[in-house]
Parts: structure tokens; sequence; C-alpha cells
């Protein structure tokens, strides 16, 4: 419809003119990295979230991005998703930072 037409085109001007897309990245990268800036069910807390490289949640996150690039078809978001799942993996690599065997036990 016209509307949605209108709506996509102003997203896409709105994106092309800013640094949104720097911004929409970082985000995705903390998100699969597990280091979100809060947590999503309490974006008020100002609780610090920890690096939890064995946690259950984070690992059923990168496996929502995994299964969202599988279903996606190419664009820039199969792009963005990509890196971020690339840097969750980075992050949690013990043969590359070898400082999170010590987290294992946790």
């Amino acid at each position: 419809n016209k509307q949605y037409q209108s709506d996509i085109q102003e997203l896409y001007t709105s994106l092309k003119s800013t640094s949104l897309p720097i911004k929409i990245i970082t985000h995705f990268a903390y998100i699969a990295a597990g280091m979100p800036k809060s947590h999503p069910s309490r974006p008020t807390s100002s609780h610090v979230i920890t690096f939890r490289p064995y946690s259950s949640r984070d690992a059923h996150i990168l496996c929502q991005m995994k299964r969202s690039i599988e279903v996606s078809d190419g664009t820039k978001v199969t792009l963005i998703l990509q890196e971020a799942l690339r840097a969750g993996k980075a992050c949690r690599d013990e043969s590359t930072v070898e400082e999170i065997l010590v987290l294992k036990k946790f």
C-alpha cells in the first residue's frame, strides 16, 4: 500500500543521512556478545549486565540471530546479523580469549 511504501522511503532516507546504521550494528554486536547496555525486559533499570559467555539465555539469543540469518533475504539486515553473530562467537572463543575459561565455573 501507499503508506507502507512512504514509510519505507522515509526510513531509507533517514538511514542514509545519519549515523543510525553504525548505532544499529553496534547494538546488535553488543547483544550478540552478551553485553547489552540494559536488560531488555527492564529498559529503565540501572542494573549493569555483566559478560556471561556461558549463559543459556545469551546462547539462545545467538541461536535466534542465526535463525534470523537463515530466513533473511540477503539484504543489509543479513550482513548486520552475520557480523553481530561473528562478534558474539569471537568473544566466546576460548582459544582466542583464554581469560573466559575462568568464568566457566560460574
